[in-house]
């Protein structure tokens, strides 16, 4: 496999899992980007490919994880906060969610960290 092939395969597969619900503490979102700038800098990736292909990445893990978490149903994800030692966080996430306007949720996708 070339490397420029491997490199935007490893940028969307996690972009994809982060998106999907799976927190990356080693390589944020915000990281991968980077990364995924540095392969357009270096030649190795061109950016009319990788551009359209990390977006797409992002949009199936955020359908995926949106997907998983409505089967479940908030109880079951709460649970599953709960044994990840997450239920605190978990709560209060939820509370701002229930309180945003829709216009304060899409900003705060635009925020790196949140």
């Amino acid at each position: 496999m070339p490397p420029e092939v491997s490199g935007i395969a490893i940028v969307c597969t996690l972009l994809f899992v982060e998106e999907a619900g799976l927190p990356l503490p080693v390589a944020p979102g915000e990281a991968v980007l980077i990364g995924a700038g540095l392969l357009v800098a270096g030649g190795t990736a061109p950016v009319w490919l990788i551009a359209p292909l990390a977006y797409l990445a992002v949009i199936c893990g955020v359908l995926t994880g949106y997907t998983w978490a409505h089967r479940i149903g908030p109880e079951r994800v709460h649970a599953l906060a709960a044994r990840l030692h997450a239920a605190g966080p978990y709560d209060r996430a939820a509370a701002r969610l229930r309180a945003a306007t829709p216009l304060q949720i899409a900003v705060s996708r635009l925020l790196p960290g949140l």
